[in-house]
């Protein structure tokens, strides 16, 4: 924590470097530790300097990056959320927004409130989620292009 005294209109500022999990929110930590104090609290700037395995140190300027920096979305899945691999005709359907049948063959998976559908290489399709019955995966974000309309 450090503080900067100097005069500005809007009051002293306190910079926080805050190592959190998921789902906390920095603009609310601001305006609570404002209220604590009995003053209104604001998030001047917000920099993000790690994510999981990815820090700044290993970022890129946007216009310094090139196809080879770039990798597969599925490293940027978290390892908590399950993994389900599927096939080219499964990736066709998830391609069109279709839903697909909830593998029984993996009760495993039952529970989990997302899956990633990987194809047969691992590459990330889409993010699933499980119908309110279960029997079902609806894609919710998709990776792939539909499948080319066939002419006969």
């Amino acid at each position: 924590v450090a503080t900067d005294p100097s005069p500005r209109a809007w009051g002293p500022r306190i910079v926080l470097d805050v190592r959190c999990g998921t789902g906390t929110y920095m603009r609310a930590l601001a305006r609570d530790l404002g209220e604590l104090v009995g003053q209104h609290a604001f998030c001047e700037a917000l920099r993000r300097t790690e994510v999981g395995s990815f820090t700044l140190g290993r970022s890129h300027e946007p216009d310094a990056v090139t196809w080879s920096d770039v990798r597969d979305a599925a490293t940027l899945i978290d390892e908590a959320v399950p993994r389900l691999t599927i096939d080219a005709a499964a990736i066709d359907q998830v391609g069109l927004g279709a839903r697909l049948p909830f593998p029984a063959d993996r009760p495993e998976l039952a529970g989990a409130p997302h899956l990633a559908l990987v194809d047969a290489d691992g590459s990330f399709v889409a993010m699933a989620e499980p119908t309110t019955d279960g029997t079902l995966l609806q894609p919710r974000s998709v990776f792939v292009d539909p499948p080319a309309p066939r002419v006969e």
